[in-house]
């Protein structure tokens, strides 16, 4: 499994790690500063949540994928995802 990491305080990113490694084999194609990233499956298809900590948005991506598939607007400042698991309303 691929690990994510969104710690560079000079720019807003997400790389993408390989296990065991330092150095990032790819990022992903956002400029939003993600607080709390998420993984879930949604419609049967896994998806990575990057909300958009400073603006009104949360990217999804697909896995191993550049580009979101696509963007849910949202509120101001969303900060991190709640997700229900399948049956909870």
């Amino acid at each position: 499994m691929n690990r994510l990491c969104n710690l560079d305080l000079r720019r807003s990113r997400v790389d993408v790690y390989a296990p065991g490694n330092t150095k990032s084999f790819r990022r992903l194609q956002n400029s939003a500063p993600a607080d709390y990233l998420k993984f879930a499956t949604t419609a049967g298809t896994g998806y990575l949540f990057v909300p958009d900590s400073l603006g009104t948005s949360v990217s999804f991506f697909k896995h191993d994928a550049r580009r979101a598939s696509f963007v849910l607007q949202t509120v101001q400042d969303v900060h991190d995802v709640a997700i229900n698991p399948a049956g909870v309303p």
